[in-house]
């Protein structure tokens, strides 16, 4: 399956963990931005906890795609965006993982739920306006 890792388990700390979830958070980004078929952990060849992880990162960018929506008065795209970011954030909230398995997953779903508090209240402003 990874076969480098198994032979190397020593590259799954440091610079390529944060390597494989850059990989699964672009990926599910470029996704749900040009309306593709999402690949999974075994289809990008990364283990699941480090995709796991970037899909919790792909909020931030989702975000980022929401507040360009608003900046151009796209209220409806807004809120299709904000409700991806919700369904992922839903999807990991579900999830029950020890923290051995997937570390810092919990403190990533609370800063999900902030950016989506944030996102929210942004989407709100502009109906007001």
């Amino acid at each position: 399956m990874y076969k480098r890792q198994e032979k190397y388990p020593e590259l799954l700390y440091g610079e390529i963990a944060t390597a494989f979830q850059e990989v699964a958070e672009a990926t599910i980004v470029i996704s749900i931005y040009f309306n593709q078929n999402l690949l999974i952990a075994t289809d990008l060849g990364i283990p699941d906890a480090f995709y796991i992880l970037g899909i919790a990162d792909a909020i931030g960018e989702l975000r980022r795609k929401t507040l360009e929506h608003l900046r151009k008065k796209e209220l409806e795209e807004a809120e299709k965006t904000y409700q991806m970011m919700e369904e992922l954030y839903e999807l990991l909230w579900e999830l029950e993982y020890p923290k051995a398995l997937v570390p810092n997953l919990r403190q990533k779903i609370d800063a999900m739920r902030r950016v989506l508090e944030e996102t929210h209240h942004d989407i709100f402003l502009a109906y007001l306006r």
